[in-house]
């Protein structure tokens, strides 16, 4: 599946917790992190009451599972991403329901081990991966039964989508779309990879024994409205009910900037 995204330094996002977070804040991650959490909300119960968010950035996901009841193990390899997790969670009096561990997907069977997992989230982690394949597959088959997996991957189509509404050069759109790449990382550290096409995604969990009870797209509609003329300010509860519709739609969810898989184990 090529080579991980940087090989130059150990992991996508080491010292760069600042450009993250900053990334986080803004109108357009916040309305990815809304959608996301209430995609999650359509399947969460009570009996999902422990869980594993690999890839946990600065906790945000975190922090709205902590709150609704659950305890969490926060899995994340940037030391610095770690700290701002960490003082995310305290400053919400979170912390006590929570462990932030350095570590990456390759950690989650020897933490699964021993432990009682009710859910497991893997959001834009394995577009970071050389082997994503084999990466869903060894966090999912050790899972146990009525285990809830939450699945986000980057679309390339979104991307193309959004980039020619804010103006992209037509012959570099032209390119990326004959090559099928997708674009990763923040700015100044973008990469391009191969994409993960959702049907491949869906397939790899049904074969890990995972059945996928929802497929949302994330960010249909709100990058084109952002793009427009104008300088118009949105009502972000009219883009989030606009954009929530979309995702549920079976054709304009293919074209959303990111898809979300949710998956139960069999």
């Amino acid at each position: 599946m090529g080579d991980p995204v940087n090989p130059r330094a150990p992991h996508a996002f080491d010292g760069l917790a600042a450009q993250y977070a900053s990334l986080t804040s803004t109108p357009w991650q916040q309305l990815r992190h809304r959608l996301i959490t209430d995609n999650l909300d359509r399947h969460l119960t009570a009996a999902h009451r422990s869980w594993l968010d690999v890839g946990a950035g600065d906790g945000l996901l975190a922090v709205e599972l902590a709150t609704r009841g659950r305890r969490v193990t926060l899995v994340e390899p940037a030391a610095d991403l770690r700290d701002v997790a960490r003082q995310r969670l305290t400053s919400a009096g979170l912390l006590d329901r929570c462990e932030v561990v350095a570590g990456t997907v390759d950690d989650v069977p020897r933490l699964l081990a021993g432990r009682t997992t009710q859910g497991l989230s893997l959001h834009n982690v394995l577009e970071y991966l050389p082997d994503p394949e084999r990466a869903l597959d060894e966090c999912l088959r050790p899972l146990p039964p009525g285990c809830l997996i939450s699945v986000v991957v980057g679309n390339p189509y979104g991307q193309l989508l959004a980039d020619a509404a804010r103006g992209a050069d037509p012959a570099d759109l032209l390119d990326r779309l004959r090559a099928g790449t997708l674009t990763v990382g923040l700015d100044g550290r973008r990469f391009t990879r191969p994409p993960l096409p959702v049907q491949d995604v869906a397939g790899w969990m049904r074969a890990a024994g995972s059945h996928v009870v929802g497929r949302y797209g994330v960010r249909v509609l709100n990058d084109l409205l952002a793009a427009a003329p104008g300088g118009r300010n949105l009502d972000p509860e009219a883009v989030f009910a606009l954009d929530r519709a979309a995702g549920d739609d079976p054709v304009l969810s293919q074209v959303a900037r990111y898809v979300h898989l949710v998956g139960e184990k069999r």
